[in-house]
Protein backbone atom coordinates (compact mmCIF):
# COMPACT_ATOMS: atom_id res chain seq x y z
CA UNK A 1 0.00 0.00 0.00
CA UNK A 2 1.53 3.16 -0.91
CA UNK A 3 0.98 5.88 1.96
CA UNK A 4 3.23 8.72 0.43
CA UNK A 5 4.21 9.96 -3.10
CA UNK A 6 7.83 10.90 -1.80
CA UNK A 7 9.08 7.64 -3.28
CA UNK A 8 7.45 8.59 -6.95
CA UNK A 9 9.74 11.39 -7.75
CA UNK A 10 12.75 9.39 -8.30
CA UNK A 11 10.73 6.69 -9.74
CA UNK A 12 11.80 5.67 -12.99
CA UNK A 13 10.67 2.96 -15.70
CA UNK A 14 12.81 -0.24 -15.44
CA UNK A 15 11.48 -1.97 -18.81
CA UNK A 16 13.64 -2.31 -21.29
CA UNK A 17 13.03 -0.69 -24.78
CA UNK A 18 12.76 -2.87 -27.46
CA UNK A 19 16.01 -2.56 -29.66
CA UNK A 20 14.81 -2.37 -33.63
CA UNK A 21 17.31 -4.78 -34.97
CA UNK A 22 17.80 -5.52 -38.58
CA UNK A 23 19.27 -8.40 -40.57
CA UNK A 24 23.00 -7.35 -41.75
CA UNK A 25 24.42 -8.26 -44.84
CA UNK A 26 27.49 -9.88 -45.38
CA UNK A 27 30.55 -8.62 -46.72
CA UNK A 28 30.94 -8.43 -50.62
CA UNK A 29 31.54 -11.93 -51.62
CA UNK A 30 30.39 -13.81 -49.00
CA UNK A 31 27.29 -15.26 -48.18
CA UNK A 32 25.38 -15.38 -44.75
CA UNK A 33 23.16 -18.20 -43.54
CA UNK A 34 20.66 -17.40 -40.95
CA UNK A 35 19.91 -20.83 -39.13
CA UNK A 36 16.97 -21.05 -36.34
CA UNK A 37 15.00 -23.86 -34.53
CA UNK A 38 12.58 -24.79 -32.60
CA UNK A 39 11.66 -27.48 -29.70
CA UNK A 40 8.75 -28.53 -27.99
CA UNK A 41 9.57 -29.49 -25.18
CA UNK A 42 12.86 -30.32 -23.14
CA UNK A 43 13.66 -32.59 -24.99
CA UNK A 44 10.83 -32.50 -27.50
CA UNK A 45 10.11 -32.53 -31.49
CA UNK A 46 12.29 -29.87 -33.20
CA UNK A 47 12.68 -28.50 -36.12
CA UNK A 48 15.54 -26.78 -37.80
CA UNK A 49 15.40 -23.76 -40.73
CA UNK A 50 17.79 -21.43 -42.54
CA UNK A 51 18.24 -19.21 -45.14
CA UNK A 52 21.26 -18.50 -47.78
CA UNK A 53 21.60 -14.94 -48.74
CA UNK A 54 24.19 -13.46 -50.38
CA UNK A 55 25.43 -9.39 -50.35
CA UNK A 56 22.60 -8.45 -52.52
CA UNK A 57 20.03 -10.40 -50.15
CA UNK A 58 19.06 -12.52 -52.56
CA UNK A 59 17.75 -15.54 -50.97
CA UNK A 60 19.74 -18.51 -53.00
CA UNK A 61 18.40 -21.70 -50.51
CA UNK A 62 15.67 -22.57 -47.63
CA UNK A 63 15.57 -24.93 -45.86
CA UNK A 64 13.26 -26.63 -42.87
CA UNK A 65 13.04 -29.85 -41.26
CA UNK A 66 11.82 -31.86 -38.58
CA UNK A 67 15.00 -33.90 -37.06
CA UNK A 68 13.33 -36.43 -34.22
CA UNK A 69 12.76 -35.38 -30.57
CA UNK A 70 15.97 -33.20 -29.42
CA UNK A 71 17.01 -30.86 -26.70
CA UNK A 72 17.21 -27.19 -28.11
CA UNK A 73 21.03 -26.99 -28.07
CA UNK A 74 21.53 -29.88 -30.42
CA UNK A 75 18.48 -28.60 -32.68
CA UNK A 76 20.42 -25.58 -33.14
CA UNK A 77 23.96 -27.01 -33.42
CA UNK A 78 22.00 -29.83 -36.43
CA UNK A 79 20.28 -26.48 -38.13
CA UNK A 80 24.42 -25.47 -38.15
CA UNK A 81 25.26 -28.82 -39.55
CA UNK A 82 22.63 -28.79 -42.44
CA UNK A 83 23.68 -25.19 -43.43
CA UNK A 84 27.18 -26.35 -43.94
CA UNK A 85 26.08 -29.91 -45.43
CA UNK A 86 24.02 -27.53 -47.97
CA UNK A 87 26.86 -25.52 -48.76
CA UNK A 88 29.37 -28.05 -49.29
CA UNK A 89 26.95 -30.42 -51.43
CA UNK A 90 26.79 -26.97 -54.15
CA UNK A 91 30.12 -27.53 -56.69
CA UNK A 92 29.35 -23.39 -57.25
CA UNK A 93 29.61 -22.72 -53.50
CA UNK A 94 33.18 -24.82 -53.06
CA UNK A 95 35.74 -22.64 -52.27
CA UNK A 96 33.55 -19.51 -50.91
CA UNK A 97 33.40 -17.68 -47.55
CA UNK A 98 30.41 -18.41 -45.20
CA UNK A 99 29.32 -16.52 -42.33
CA UNK A 100 26.59 -18.16 -40.17
CA UNK A 101 24.35 -16.71 -37.64
CA UNK A 102 22.47 -18.23 -34.67
CA UNK A 103 20.46 -16.66 -32.00
CA UNK A 104 22.07 -19.73 -29.59
CA UNK A 105 25.21 -18.46 -28.03
CA UNK A 106 25.83 -21.57 -26.82
CA UNK A 107 26.50 -23.16 -30.48
CA UNK A 108 27.96 -20.24 -31.65
CA UNK A 109 31.06 -20.18 -29.02
CA UNK A 110 31.26 -23.95 -29.13
CA UNK A 111 31.71 -23.85 -33.51
CA UNK A 112 34.56 -20.43 -32.60
CA UNK A 113 36.32 -22.47 -29.76
CA UNK A 114 36.73 -26.14 -30.14
CA UNK A 115 37.90 -26.50 -26.26
CA UNK A 116 34.54 -25.58 -25.18
CA UNK A 117 32.25 -27.96 -26.68
CA UNK A 118 30.53 -30.98 -25.42
CA UNK A 119 31.90 -34.48 -25.98
CA UNK A 120 28.17 -35.43 -26.49
CA UNK A 121 28.03 -33.75 -30.06
CA UNK A 122 31.05 -34.98 -30.71
CA UNK A 123 30.04 -36.46 -34.15
CA UNK A 124 27.98 -33.53 -34.96
CA UNK A 125 31.62 -31.16 -34.53
CA UNK A 126 32.97 -33.94 -36.66
CA UNK A 127 30.71 -34.14 -39.74
CA UNK A 128 30.73 -30.15 -39.45
CA UNK A 129 34.58 -30.01 -40.01
CA UNK A 130 34.30 -32.08 -43.24
CA UNK A 131 32.06 -29.94 -44.37
CA UNK A 132 33.82 -26.99 -43.44
CA UNK A 133 37.42 -28.37 -44.91
CA UNK A 134 34.95 -28.19 -48.68
CA UNK A 135 34.33 -24.36 -47.78
CA UNK A 136 37.14 -21.48 -48.33
CA UNK A 137 36.39 -20.03 -44.77
CA UNK A 138 33.60 -20.30 -41.97
CA UNK A 139 33.24 -18.01 -39.43
CA UNK A 140 30.58 -17.69 -36.79
CA UNK A 141 28.18 -15.16 -35.32
CA UNK A 142 25.38 -14.74 -32.63
CA UNK A 143 22.35 -12.59 -33.21
CA UNK A 144 19.55 -11.90 -31.60
CA UNK A 145 16.17 -13.35 -33.02
CA UNK A 146 15.28 -10.40 -33.97
CA UNK A 147 18.07 -10.11 -36.38
CA UNK A 148 17.28 -13.48 -37.47
CA UNK A 149 13.63 -12.65 -39.04
CA UNK A 150 13.02 -14.74 -41.79
CA UNK A 151 14.88 -17.67 -40.06
CA UNK A 152 12.80 -17.43 -37.22
CA UNK A 153 9.51 -17.02 -40.22
CA UNK A 154 10.37 -20.18 -41.76
CA UNK A 155 11.04 -21.72 -37.98
CA UNK A 156 6.99 -20.66 -37.07
CA UNK A 157 5.38 -21.88 -40.83
CA UNK A 158 8.02 -25.14 -40.62
CA UNK A 159 5.90 -26.09 -37.06
CA UNK A 160 2.72 -27.17 -38.48
CA UNK A 161 4.47 -28.50 -42.08
CA UNK A 162 4.28 -32.42 -42.48
CA UNK A 163 7.25 -32.81 -44.51
CA UNK A 164 11.35 -31.25 -45.16
CA UNK A 165 11.71 -28.24 -47.50
CA UNK A 166 15.38 -27.39 -49.72
CA UNK A 167 14.71 -25.22 -52.23
CA UNK A 168 17.59 -23.57 -54.32
CA UNK A 169 16.46 -20.80 -56.16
Amino acid sequence: MLVSAEGLVNWTNHRKARINIMWSMPAIEELKWNVDCSAFGKPGRTRIDGVLRDHKRVVLCLFSAFVGIKESNETELLAVLKALELAASREELCGKRFMIESDSANVVNWMRDKSKRPWKFHDIFMRAARFMAVLKLVHYAHVLREGNHMADSLEKQGVNRGSDLVAWL
